[in-house]
């Protein structure tokens, strides 16, 4: 069966699966501050892959 043919209630009823929709599920996650490394190495390659100009490029660089 391919992924175009499967709905949330066949889901629902071929696996048991419940689900909870109103739980706010990352609501108690604060921000985190990104490491100094992360920092760097965004100021050096960013530059690069926004100028690629396609996503597939980019995204393997970054």
């Amino acid at each position: 069966m391919s992924y175009s043919d499967f709905t949330i209630n066949a889901v629902k009823k071929q696996f048991a699966v419940a689900l909870i929709e109103d739980q706010a599920l990352f609501e108690t996650v604060g921000p985190v501050d990104s490491p100094p490394w992360l920092k760097e190495f965004l100021v050096i390659h960013l530059p690069l892959a926004d100028a690629i100009g396609t996503e597939k490029p980019s995204q393997n660089l970054l």
